[in-house]
């Protein structure tokens, strides 16, 4: 999976960015399916006053320029595009990969194993029901199997992130 972190500025009027935050709650259906189509697995909004930050996870094989392209000949997208545009101070005409600018990584900190579930087996298993796109969900939980002192138990290593909390 790939992951494209993104920002934007809107116009300096609080009125119109209330109008925003509710278009985004009401986004059109082909925007969404569209986004799908093109291999945008999730994306997420944030708002801190008039600066708007944007997480976007792709499919592996997600190319930005050409699936950005793609996504703007896609049905009603021009017309979203055109529409949250007066929000975003640009011309209604303007793409979303000419609006949003992209980020560079500056820091990572790479994953450390959480030292009480070291010992923890996790499985993987489908959650009834499917997520805001259609996707099912899949989530971790500890098999609680104990590890033999032998060690001889095979293991396969997911590469997650673990909030114990959620267990």
């Amino acid at each position: 999976m790939k992951r494209y972190c993104q920002t934007l500025t809107l116009v300096d009027n609080p009125e119109m960015i209330e109008k925003y935050v509710e278009a985004h709650a009401h986004v059109w259906p082909e925007i969404i399916q569209g986004q799908r189509e093109v291999g945008i697995v999730d994306m997420q909004i944030f708002r801190r006053e008039r600066n708007l930050f944007m997480i976007m996870d792709t499919v592996d094989d997600f190319d930005f320029k050409r699936d950005m392209a793609r996504l703007a000949t896609l049905p009603r997208q021009a017309e979203w595009e055109a529409y949250v545009s007066q929000f975003q101070g640009c011309a209604a005409n303007a793409r979303s990969n000419e609006k949003w600018q992209l980020m560079d990584r500056i820091f990572e900190n790479k994953k450390k194993s959480v030292p009480h579930l070291q010992h923890t087996l996790f499985e993987k298993y489908p959650e009834p029901g499917s997520n805001r796109h259609g996707l099912p969900h899949w989530c971790l939980r500890p098999a609680r199997l104990p590890i033999p002192p032998s060690g001889l138990l095979r293991v396969q290593r997911y590469d997650i992130s673990l909030n114990p909390q959620n267990f």
